[in-house]
């Protein structure tokens, strides 16, 4: 009850108030293996990155996105396979003639977890939806509409995709 009181109390205080700076997203996930180590050892899991950029965000919420989308691919790991999260980048031009300055980072965070139905890609953003049985598997069920929330709140989108049995991909777009 006191993590659901917690997430929700999260959830109502993302706003547009907290000011956007320069933020080494490597670094920021270095901080979130630290926080979550204890599940990354326990479950043996492996994360990969190639070199995050620094991008300009609200720093907490940032981190607050990847330490939710790590701990859900490490809960919703297979029972019989070491957990491997790869979070990888891209830039896309939003035209093809246009300056550097719109382009839009894209970062893919992919693990070999349990997955997901494909008709529930946009169900599981809803607030306190849950694909699975809470006896199951752990949680509110606001997770992932926090990192909505806070995606939205950057000017940017999340999206997930997914097979049942090979794993998920969540992107992050940022403007």
């Amino acid at each position: 009850m006191q993590t659901m009181i917690e997430e929700i109390l999260d959830f109502s205080f993302i706003t547009g108030g907290q000011q956007k700076q320069n933020t080494n997203l490597e670094e920021m996930i270095g901080e979130v293996k630290e926080l979550l180590s204890e599940s990354i050892q326990d479950k043996k899991a492996i994360i990969t990155t190639d070199q995050l950029p620094v991008a300009f965000v609200i720093a907490p919420q940032i981190k607050q996105v990847f330490q939710n989308l790590i701990s859900n691919a490490l809960k919703f790991s297979k029972p019989d396979e070491l957990p491997q999260i790869n979070i990888k980048h891209t830039f896309e031009a939003e035209h093809p003639t246009t300056s550097s300055e719109t382009r839009k980072l894209i970062v893919h965070i992919e693990d070999n977890g349990i997955g997901f139905n494909e008709k529930d890609q946009h169900k599981i953003f809803g607030v306190f939806y849950r694909l699975h049985n809470k006896s199951d598997f752990e949680g509110s069920g606001l997770g992932l509409s926090i990192c909505q929330k806070i995606m939205e709140n950057h000017g940017g989108s999340i999206k997930a995709a997914s097979v049942p049995g090979k794993g998920s991909v969540f992107t992050l777009i940022f403007p």
